[in-house]
């Protein structure tokens, strides 16, 4: 029997804005894995939002095999292949103190204008393994500016 797993992992810190101060903080951590097997030219498949073991969601999916869905298609195979775009992506701290920094400068230098909406930043990992050999990764982060802006009366 043949398998494959793919993991997508991403992680946010955001930095909600309104009246030109950090009003709240958002830390999210979501974890999305799947689960193929291949057995006699069908597939069986299992995925989950949150992180299960390999193991119950390998069980799981060979028991969709039973479903009987025809794939008669070959794997990838012997190819690795790890990326990263950011070797250091931005902690939770550091947007924290990048926005208030920002968000000084806004309120000295455009004292006339209330901004609002967002600061945040982002790093996702995506992984993509096979029994065949398959082993790919993806690695990035970046960060986001997006605020509006109000005329003070």
């Amino acid at each position: 029997m043949k398998r494959e797993s793919t993991t997508l992992r991403e992680k946010e810190t955001t930095a909600r804005v309104q009246t030109s101060q950090i009003q709240a903080v958002r830390v999210k951590d979501i974890t999305k894995k799947g689960v193929r097997v291949y057995k006699d030219g069908k597939i069986g498949i299992a995925g989950v939002v949150g992180d299960a073991s390999d193991a119950v969601l390998l069980e799981s999916a060979v028991q969709n095999l039973s479903a009987g869905i025809d794939y008669p298609y070959p794997l990838s195979s012997d190819r690795r292949d790890h990326r990263s775009y950011n070797k250091q992506p931005m902690s939770s701290q550091e947007l924290l103190d990048h926005a208030e920094h920002i968000l000084a400068i806004l309120r000295k230098e455009f004292s006339d204008f209330s901004f609002s909406e967002a600061i945040s930043t982002n790093e996702l990992m995506i992984q993509m393994q096979n029994s065949e050999g398959l082993d790919l990764e993806y690695r990035d982060g970046f960060f986001m500016l997006t605020l509006i802006l109000k005329e003070k009366a």
